[in-house]
């Protein structure tokens, strides 16, 4: 066990410096880790063997501290492996994507909380993630109207993809996280739907009729 040697000798804190130099090591490259475990056991060796020609003051380190050393960082692999295995999220079932009525959609938000949903509607506002790449967030209109194609019935949609314009018709396929709260452009709170988008097509781009 890497640093047992100098944990045996008396050097506690040398032992836990060679044990932390080779996990890391091992995590990172692998090679650099096996250096530091063998020089760790030339280390151990040398001290012991000063310590009986007497160039060395004799130490040793208590039996408890040492069995603390080895089960210690066994408790935390044995703690890690019986984790059990992190189960992937279910892509989102596009063919039974539910079309709800926005109504619904909002005064019923939590029964459809998880499920997969379909809509159209006009980006009214994009706002980009500074901090990652092609990451937005649309307010999408979906009350279609007759004058102004859609306005109204705002819902939330987080995004991850190719970049779309302000005015362009999509329709989104996803799934409803909640309901979202902001802030609005005079300071009043707002309360819609927010969708987490997994599949956006365009319709109509900006600007065409």
């Amino acid at each position: 066990m890497p640093g047992l040697g100098q944990v045996y000798n008396g050097r506690l804190g040398r032992g836990c410096l060679v044990f932390g130099g080779t996990a890391i090591g091992l995590l990172l490259l692998i090679i650099p880790g096996l250096c530091v475990w063998g020089f760790g056991v030339w280390d151990g060796y040398r001290m012991a063997r000063d310590m009986n020609l007497g160039n060395l003051p004799y130490a040793t380190t208590p039996k408890g501290k040492m069995a603390a050393f080895v089960v210690v960082p066994l408790l935390i692999v044995f703690l890690i492996v019986s984790q059990p295995p992190v189960k992937p999220i279910a892509p989102p079932d596009f063919t039974n994507a539910l079309t709800v009525p926005y109504d619904d959609l909002f005064r019923y938000n939590e029964e459809y909380v998880n499920q997969t949903v379909l809509f159209r509607g006009k980006i009214e506002q994009i706002s980009k993630n500074p901090f990652a790449e092609d990451e937005y967030v649309f307010r999408v209109s979906t009350k279609e109207s007759q004058y102004f194609s859609y306005a109204d019935d705002v819902i939330w949609v987080n995004y991850k993809g190719p970049r779309y314009l302000e005015g362009d018709v999509i329709e989104v396929c996803g799934v409803v996280r909640g309901l979202k709260e902001y802030t609005a452009i005079f300071w009043n709170s707002v309360t819609v739907p927010e969708v987490d988008a997994a599949k956006v097509a365009i319709i109509r781009k900006s600007g065409n009729s």
